[in-house]
């Protein structure tokens, strides 16, 4: 199987739901082996258990002090249409809630196209 990314960039804006303030998400294509990425205040967050710096309530990833919360229901609706790689560039302290589901997401990045890559998927594996 080869990864795949959107054909073309789109936005979706909204309310955060646990902040209450403005959010707004650009998902752009990436490069292969990228995988998905968010873009915030300057720093780049790969989306890797790694990142997570808060799972109360929400899914939250950071680094270097910067954070961005609620990123499950995205990653879900990414990782359901078989996105790889992925630039989320985020504005606001979280991703927008829309009507607090996957279903949003799903919607926006089908209008976005999927687009095959050269390079083969890395299978996820959990270590024993």
């Amino acid at each position: 199987m080869r990864q795949h990314t959107i054909r073309k960039a789109v936005v979706l804006e909204g309310v955060g739901l646990h902040s209450g303030k403005a959010a707004r998400v650009t998902l752009s294509p990436a490069p292969e082996d990228t995988g998905i990425v968010f873009k915030a205040g300057g720093d780049r967050i790969a989306a890797v258990p790694e990142s997570v710096v808060n799972s109360h309530y929400a899914t939250t990833i950071g680094k270097n002090g910067t954070r961005v919360q609620t990123i499950e229901h995205l990653l879900a609706a990414a990782a359901g249409l078989g996105i790889d790689n992925l630039e989320v560039e985020v504005e606001g302290p979280e991703v927008p809630a829309a009507d607090g589901s996957a279903k949003p997401f799903v919607a926006l990045l089908v209008g976005a196209g999927r687009s095959q890559q050269s390079a083969r998927r890395r299978p996820l594996t959990l270590p024993h």
